[in-house]
C-alpha cells in the first residue's frame, strides 16, 4: 500500500473549505471538537463524513502534515493567518485517491459516538471468548477501560452457558462481514484481533507490516468500523450477534447536554431571556444552543428567529459574497440583522 489516506483527507478538506477558514477548522473537524462552529462547518462545507474521525490527533502531527503537503507542492500558504489552498498538483493527486474504500466508508457525523465503543467491545470480547473456550483465564485483557470491560463481562456472563455456539456464530458473521471489505483491509482487521495466548498487532506493528503511517492505519480502522456499522444497520438480521455490540442511540437529538436543557425550555415556551436568567447563562450561550439545535432538528422553526424578509436579505448577502465568513456576510446586511440570525440561516441553507 502506497496510498496516503490521511494526507488525502486533509487535502480534500482544504479544497472544500478553501480560504473561508484557517487550518485550525480542519483540525477541530478531524478531532471532533464539540463546538457549534465546528459542527456547522462540517455541514456547510459538506465534510460531515470526516467529523471526529481522528479524536487523538495532536496539533503537532497535524502541523507536520500541512508542512509536508506544502513541501510536496500539494498545498500553498495563502497568508500568515494559517490559511491554505490546494494546488493544481494537489488536485491531480487527490483525484487518484477519492475512489478508495476509506473515502466512501467514512461517516463521522453519524458514527463518531458509537464506532470506538463498538470496536473496543468487539476486540475484547473476541479475546475473552477465544481464551475462555480454551479454559485459559489468565490472559491479560487488551482493554482496561471500565465501561468497556464492564459491558464485556456482563455480555460474556449471559452467553457463557453456550459460548462454543456463540463463538462459532460470531466468527461466521465476521467472515461474512469481512467479505464486504477489500481483502487487504480485511486481513489487516484480522491481524488486529487477539486470540489464544497471543495478541493482535498494535497500530505501530500494522504500520510496519503494511508500509503505512500510523495515521493512515488509524484512519483505515475508523473507515472499516464505520463500514461495519453501516452494514449492521442495513443487514441487521444477517448479523444478529454482531448487532448486539452496537451501543443503542439516544432518542433525543444528538446535541450537547446543555443544549438539550435549553431545547426542553424552548419547547415549554420560554424565551431566550427567560432561559438565560433561569439557567444563569449569557444570551450568547443560549444562542449557541439554538444554532446547535437547528442543525439537527428537522422541524426547527427558523421563522421564529429570522423573518422571511431577513432570510431573503441574508441569503442574498451569502450569494453576493460567495463566502461563509460571518464577518463578510454581516457587512452586506443591515445593522438590525445579528450574527446569530446569520448563523441560523447558514444552517438552514445546508439542510
Amino acid at each position: 500500500m502506497s496510498t496516503m489516506y490521511f494526507d488525502s483527507i486533509i487535502l480534500y478538506s482544504t479544497k472544500k473549505i478553501g480560504q473561508s477558514r484557517t487550518s485550525s477548522a480542519i483540525y477541530h473537524l478531524l478531532n471532533g471538537r464539540k463546538s457549534i462552529q465546528t459542527l456547522q462547518d462540517a455541514k456547510i462545507f459538506e465534510l460531515e463524513s470526516f467529523y471526529s474521525i481522528y479524536p487523538n490527533l495532536s496539533k503537532v502531527v497535524f502541523q507536520q502534515k500541512l508542512t509536508k503537503l506544502v513541501k510536496n507542492g500539494y498545498l500553498t500558504i495563502v497568508n500568515n493567518d494559517n490559511v491554505f489552498d490546494i494546488t493544481d498538483a494537489g488536485e491531480k493527486w487527490l483525484q487518484t485517491q477519492q475512489s478508495h474504500f476509506c473515502f466512501q466508508a467514512l461517516n463521522g457525523i453519524k458514527y463518531a459516538k458509537t464506532a470506538d465503543i463498538f470496536f473496543k467491545r468487539l476486540l475484547l470480547f473476541i479475546q475473552t471468548i477465544i481464551n475462555s473456550n480454551e479454559e485459559f483465564f489468565s490472559f491479560i485483557p487488551i482493554n482496561d477501560e471500565k465501561e468497556i470491560t464492564a459491558w464485556v463481562k456482563i455480555f460474556y456472563k449471559k452467553v457463557r452457558p453456550y459460548q462454543k455456539k456463540v463463538k462459532k456464530n460470531l466468527f461466521k458473521e465476521l467472515k461474512l462481514l469481512l467479505k464486504t471489505i477489500p481483502e487487504e483491509l480485511s486481513n489487516m482487521f484480522v491481524d488486529r484481533l487477539s486470540g489464544y495466548k497471543n495478541y493482535g498487532l498494535s497500530t505501530q506493528q500494522l504500520a510496519a507490516k503494511y508500509q503505512l503511517s500510523v495515521d493512515d492505519i488509524n484512519i483505515l480502522f475508523v473507515g472499516m468500523t464505520h463500514h461495519i456499522l453501516s452494514e449492521l444497520e442495513r443487514e441487521k438480521f444477517k448479523y444478529n450477534l454482531l448487532s448486539l455490540f452496537v451501543e443503542l442511540p439516544s432518542e433525543r437529538l444528538p446535541i450537547s447536554l446543555s443544549a438539550n436543557k435549553t431545547n426542553q425550555l424552548l419547547r415549554k415556551g420560554s424565551s431566550l431571556d427567560e432561559i438565560a436568567k433561569l439557567r444563569k447563562l449569557r444570551i450568547n450561550t443560549v444562542e449557541d444552543h439554538i444554532v446547535e439545535i437547528s442543525l439537527y432538528d428537522p422541524y426547527f422553526p427558523f421563522e421564529s428567529y429570522v423573518s422571511e424578509e431577513e432570510q431573503i436579505i441574508i441569503t442574498d448577502a451569502i450569494q453576493r459574497t460567495k463566502s461563509y465568513k460571518l464577518k463578510d456576510i454581516k457587512e452586506k446586511v443591515n445593522e438590525q440583522i445579528s450574527y446569530f440570525q446569520i448563523r441560523l440561516i447558514l444552517t438552514k441553507l445546508t439542510k
